[in-house]
Formats: C-alpha cells, sequence, structure tokens
C-alpha cells in the first residue's frame, strides 16, 4: 500500500493587489472610527490588524 502525496499551491500575488486597494480606500482609517484604541495598546491600530 503506497499513500500518495497531494501538493495543493494557491498564488499569493493577489493579496499586495488587495492590501493596496484596501489602502487606497481607506479602509484602516475607517475602521479605526468604528472599533476605539485601548490606552494601553501599543504598534498597529486595529485597522490596520485587520486590514493586514
Amino acid at each position: 500500500m503506497v499513500d500518495q502525496l497531494t501538493i495543493t499551491t494557491e498564488r499569493v500575488d493577489d493579496v499586495v493587489l488587495l492590501l493596496h486597494m484596501m489602502m487606497q480606500m481607506g479602509l484602516p482609517k475607517v475602521l479605526n472610527q468604528h472599533l476605539p484604541r485601548h490606552w494601553k495598546q501599543e504598534g498597529l491600530d486595529w485597522g490596520w490588524v485587520i486590514v493586514i
């Protein structure tokens, strides 16, 4: 009995395009208006976390 290996691949070149389009639409800024930031939170805000 021989097991057969199946490899599934996906193209990732569209991720950069989608990220750029979300940046052009101002999606991180819109999300930040609706998602408050905790006063101790450092680093990326919620809008960027969601977009990335």
